[in-house]
This record gives structure tokens, C-alpha cells and sequence, in this order.
């Protein structure tokens, strides 16, 4: 199952960005510097004493933040609504809400509130660090940048006096114009951090092996598949193939006495497979070779090595999604997969299940039973890496690079953002949650 610590991608422009206040000074100093290969300074003009918080003379002031927070907060409060996360059906932005104690103990709503304000702060205060270190934003982008920002007010309040209407709004969440066009900057810069630092596929993260393995035991799933059809049989031609025609496998009729010994089969596993579950002896031993030898059997994968390396699933993963979730989602095919993301590794590292599932035939019902026996194991070591298991690793790098190799390298510099007084004395709970000024993506630059 996906390790939910591994950072959600989002849709929208979430943590990471910054520029109108951020200016890069390239002096006679800094230049000698980037020709003997040094990182290039970024020097903020950002008046210390306004600064919330700074790293690395990257500085947020208060507006910048205020706007920050009033666009996460909407979030925050369907996070803590989640049935899935905190389940806190009351959850609303009041007075009344953020005063009460959290039943976790850890002090009022609006105090658990601020927490996450200030870690979602830092995440785009560094990852604004990061994108600047790294790269110089172009005036192309800079642009486009402030045609996404001023995009939202457009659609919201038309595009005749738009400025007005907005600083009316802005005025009661504590920034201006200014200050959200800055904001727009560190959310770009923040959210593409990553692309600059391990290339848009995420390709310099093969040269982060452990890591990669890391995410590769976190998000993906490994499961060996055997399908036991009841009425029909793959045939196969002399040398032990399968036989298509418009590029779809013939199926030929299995005997009565056939069918008869898979129905024994299928049966038997399944009690093996319940009595292991329960805590039972089993009849005999359940182990991998239990699904892979009926896989060889039946000749259920046209794929020898996917029968004996198995698949990778992860919710991560396009082949996963695309593939399975989405185009077998009507012959039921997606349970598969459902269950293989949420199946549990028991103590012995092993884990197994079955799903009954209804497919193509050729009976004149055009479906007949197919049982599909699941068993789960730890990835292999580097699986990314194997040419053979590719198609269920198209994305992976990218994938590793976005939401663990980036977060992590971001939560381990959060540690040293200075967070000043002025964050402190914040009301961080009272600015108003706001969804009319949120940037929810960046239009491509021309």
C-alpha cells in the first residue's frame, strides 16, 4: 500500500515559488564566483523587519504569507473533513471552530492550524530557495507567471476594474496586489523546483539508487497474478503460444473433465488461502510458487518473465492507473489492483488473497467465471531498473523525484528556515479561508 507520507501531487499551484521582491544581484564578486562554479548568492530585498520567516536570505514577508495562508486554508479544512484523514465533520473556518481543543490532544484547532501554516510556509519559502539556486526564471515565464495570477481575478471579478474590486477582498485577508503577484512567483517557482533539479522526467534521480528504492518500496505494490478460467482455455499453437486472431486470444472449450479438476483446484487454493488468513494450518504450505506454478499451468500471462517477476502497481503510476484502473475498470479487472494497493504485508512478508472475477467467453453468454489468485511480496530490489518489468515503470523517476527525493531534501531544509517573532504574532487562524484568489494552475509560457 502507497505510504501516505509520500508527498500527494496536486492539480493545482500548490507549496513553491518567488520573484518581484526576490532579486538576484550578479556582481563583479558573484560572476567570478559562477566561473569557478560556486552557487550564485540570491540577495532578498525583503526589509528584515517586515520578514515572517528566512532562509538562506530568502525572506516572506507578512502579506506574502497572509496571502499563502488564506488559500491553504480551504485545504486544511476538507483535509480534517476527510473520513479518510481526521474525520472532523464540524470542521468549519470560525471563531468557535479554532478555539475548541482537537480530540488529538495537541491543543486547539487553530493552534494545530498554525502549525501546518508555518510548515506549508517553509516548504515554498525553500523551494523558492531551490529554484534559484538552481536556474534563472526567464522574462517569458515572468510573464506568463502574471497573466495566470491576473487570470483569476479576471474570471472572478471581469476584466474592467478588476484591481479595485480585488483590493477590497485582498484588504480583509491582509495583502494587495502586490503582494499576491509575489506570492504567485514562489508558488510557481516552488512547484517546478523539482523539474530543475532532477530534469522534467526526473532523470537525474537515477543516480539516487537508495533513494529510489526508498519509493520504490513505499508507493509500489508487487503481486504475482494467476487467472483460472472454468469454461475455456488459451490455445496455444506448437511452441507453447498463445493464438490470436484481430489480435484478441482464442479461447477453445475445456472438457467437462477438465473443468471439473480446475473447479477442484481453485477451491482447494481458495481454503489454503483462508486458512492461512485466519490463522489456520493449511492443507499445504502456501507460498509464491502456490499462485506462480498455477500461473504456468493455465498459461494465464502471455509474458513468462510476468509470471515469474509479477506485476508493480502503484496509484502513482500511469501504466497503473491508465491501464487497469481506468480501461478495465468494466470487466473487473481494476479489483485487482484494488486489492494489491491495499492488501497489508503480514509478518512473514507475505500476504495473499483471491478476487472472483467475470470475463469474455464463448459461450453464448459471451462471459464465464475466472478466479484470480493474488499473491503479495516486497518489491524487488531495483525492479525499476529491469527492461523486462518496464511498462510498469514508464514513470518512475519523475514520479521518485516529485514526491520523495524533492520533499525529502525540502523537509530536511525546513529544519533551519528561521521563523521570526513576526510569524509568531501572526493571527494565522483568523485570516479568512479564501478560494477566490487561488491560482489553481500556470498558463504556459508563450
Amino acid at each position: 500500500m502507497a505510504d501516505k507520507n509520500i508527498k500527494n501531487k496536486k492539480n493545482d499551484a500548490s507549496p513553491k515559488g518567488k520573484k518581484n521582491i526576490l532579486v538576484i544581484v550578479v556582481s563583479a564578486v558573484a560572476g567570478l564566483a559562477l566561473i569557478l562554479g560556486t552557487v550564485l548568492g540570491i540577495i532578498n530585498f525583503i526589509d528584515a523587519r517586515k520578514a515572517v520567516m528566512e532562509y538562506e536570505g530568502v525572506r516572506m514577508d507578512e502579506k506574502v504569507a497572509s496571502y499563502l495562508v488564506s488559500v491553504y486554508k480551504p485545504t486544511y479544512i476538507a483535509e480534517l473533513k476527510n473520513p479518510e484523514k481526521r474525520n472532523i465533520s464540524y470542521a468549519r473556518d470560525s471563531e468557535d471552530f479554532w478555539s475548541m481543543q482537537d480530540p488529538d490532544g495537541s491543543g486547539t484547532f487553530g493552534e494545530g492550524f498554525k502549525r501546518s501554516s508555518e510548515q506549508y510556509l517553509k516548504e515554498i519559502l525553500v523551494g523558492t530557495y531551490l529554484y534559484d539556486k538552481n536556474t534563472r526564471m526567464s522574462d517569458k515565464t515572468e510573464e506568463a507567471i502574471k497573466k495566470s495570477a491576473d487570470q483569476v481575478l479576471e474570471y472572478h471579478y471581469g476584466t474592467q476594474g478588476f484591481d479595485v474590486l480585488f483590493a477590497k477582498d485582498a484588504e480583509k485577508m491582509g495583502y494587495d496586489y502586490e503582494s499576491y503577484q509575489e506570492a504567485a512567483q514562489m508558488l510557481y517557482k516552488s512547484s517546478r523546483a523539482w523539474e530543475v533539479i532532477y530534469g522534467s522526467s526526473g532523470e537525474a534521480a537515477v543516480g539516487f539508487p537508495a533513494e529510489c528504492n526508498e519509493f520504490l518500496n513505499l508507493a509500489y505494490s508487487h503481486v504475482n497474478l494467476a487467472f483460472v478460467r472454468t469454461k475455456t482455455t488459451f490455445k496455444l499453437d506448437e511452441g507453447g503460444n498463445r493464438v490470436e486472431e484481430s489480435g484478441k486470444p482464442t479461447l477453445e472449450e475445456l472438457s467437462y473433465a477438465e473443468i471439473d479438476e480446475r473447479l477442484e483446484k481453485i477451491a482447494s487454493v481458495k481454503s489454503m488461502i483462508d486458512d492461512y488468513n485466519n490463522g489456520r494450518t493449511p492443507s499445504a504450505p502456501v507460498t509464491q510458487a502456490t499462485v506462480v506454478d498455477l500461473a504456468k499451468e493455465y498459461k494465464t500471462d502471455q509474458s513468462p518473465s510476468r509470471i515469474d517477476k509479477g506485476y508493480y502497481f502503484s496509484p502513482y503510476s500511469e501504466y497503473t492507473t491508465k491501464s487497469f484502473l481506468e480501461e478495465y475498470d468494466k470487466n473487473g479487472l481494476n479489483k485487482i489492483v484494488e486489492i494489491a494497493l491495499s492488501l497489508s504485508l503480514n509478518s512473514d512478508g507475505k500476504a495473499y488473497a483471491y478476487v472472483d472475477l467475470s470475463l469474455s467467453s464463448n459461450d453464448k453468454n459471451g462471459k464465464e467465471s475466472v478466479t484470480c489468485f493474488i499473491y503479495k511480496s516486497a518489491p524487488v530490489k531495483n525492479a525499476y531498473a529491469d527492461l523486462e518489468l518496464s511498462d510498469f515503470f514508464t514513470d518512475f523517476f519523475a514520479n521518485a523525484a516529485e514526491l520523495y527525493l524533492y520533499p525529502k531534501e525540502v523537509k530536511a531544509r525546513c529544519e533551519t528556515v528561521e521563523v521570526k517573532e513576526k510569524f509568531h504574532e501572526m493571527p494565522i487562524a483568523a485570516i479568512p479561508q479564501n478560494g477566490i484568489h487561488k491560482i489553481r494552475e500556470f498558463i504556459k509560457e508563450d
